[in-house]
């Protein structure tokens, strides 16, 4: 049987968004509805309450004006007030944080398991899509952490504010799982951000061997980063920090 523990108050909920959700860095892919796609190398640190608002990337903001890249984070508020299982392991935390950020009884199904597995991301993914095309739009889901596209299934189209709406409608839930389940695939272990990307960064010749876990923490604050952020072998880090060196 699932232990339930107790909501924690205000400020214990604040201190899991502030120290207990690791950075989440990622390639974000938006492919807008006249189908002209562009990428930004996305640095986010912490846990970024930004469900409906601009994402601020090194001088870009990627307005919110449709899903992409919205599935990489997490939202801050807590939307459900119920008990919560008690939740173990490297990312215990934040799969409580998921839980509590959604009322979707198909993602606290999924989600109280502990694991998400292939079969639960598939089975998000396709009430996503089918809840978009109720909707009168066609939504592709084609990046890790449940980035795609959204267009109008008629090809006319249509208000801004109806798009917004029939996401608004869809995603809970599948947003929350699919962020979660990219985060762990990244880092299964939930090894220190700082870490991982400073030693990948080395490893890719992408830094200078002297750089350190302190640097690329105070570099994804300033957003200056002495190399190219950008670069080929930049984005294999951000998007795969563990992987072996060339």
């Amino acid at each position: 049987m699932t232990t339930i523990t107790p909501i924690p108050d205000d400020a214990e909920l604040d201190a899991i968004t502030r120290n207990l959700m690791s950075p989440l860095l990622g390639r974000l892919t938006r492919k807008r509805r006249n189908r002209h796609r562009a990428t930004v190398a996305s640095i986010i640190g912490g846990l970024l309450a930004m469900f409906t608002i601009g994402v601020a990337v090194g001088g870009a903001t990627l307005e919110p004006t449709h899903d992409a890249g919205r599935v990489l984070y997490i939202p801050a508020a807590q939307t459900y007030k119920g008990p919560v299982p008690n939740f173990t392991g490297p990312w215990g935390a934040e799969f409580s944080l998921a839980y509590r950020s959604t009322t979707s009884t198909a993602a606290h199904k999924v989600l109280a398991k502990g694991i998400i597995t292939t079969a639960d991301s598939n089975q998000l993914t396709e009430a996503y899509i089918s809840c978009m095309a109720h909707h009168g739009f066609t939504a592709t889901v084609d990046g890790p952490g449940g980035q795609g596209s959204i267009s109008p299934t008629a090809g006319t189209p249509l208000p801004e504010s109806a798009m917004n709406a029939a996401v608004g409608a869809c995603d809970d839930g599948f947003a929350q799982v699919s962020a979660l389940n990219y985060q762990i695939l990244r880092n299964p272990q939930h090894l220190n951000e700082n870490d991982i990307m400073a030693a990948c960064l080395v490893r890719e010749k992408v830094a200078p061997t002297t750089y350190t876990a302190a640097d690329y923490a105070a570099d994804l604050v300033s957003q200056k980063f002495s190399f190219n952020i950008n670069s080929a072998a930049a984005n294999k880090c951000i998007t795969d920090p563990l992987s072996p060196g060339n």
